[in-house]
């Protein structure tokens, strides 16, 4: 993989995103792809990283898990401000020791 300054790594910890993407498993996220509908996404809320699929709209981002015994997230506009939410990166690939 040619790293152009825009790629980040991540080893993922929890499981709201199972069973797409597991627990030890090695993102690899890109700075500079921008972050559509459905995309899964690294991103911060507070200070705190997190790993979503995220849905954009005119009220705000929701953040889906694709484990069903997590909650979705909703911020409004001003309530992401509010957090200093921003997306970090898209995934663009995963590593996955079996």
């Amino acid at each position: 993989m040619q790293n152009k300054g825009n790629l980040f790594a991540l080893k993922v910890v929890g499981d709201s995103m199972m069973p797409v993407v597991m627990e030890g498993d090695i993102i690899i996220c890109d700075k500079n792809v921008s972050a559509a509908d459905n995309k899964i996404c690294a991103v911060t809320i507070d200070g705190e990283s997190t790993l979503k699929r995220v849905k954009i709209d005119s009220a705000g981002v929701t953040l889906l898990p694709t484990n069903p015994l997590y909650k979705e997230i909703h911020l409004s506009k001003q309530k992401a401000e509010q957090m200093n939410f921003h997306i970090d990166g898209v995934l663009i690939q995963m590593v996955r020791n079996f």
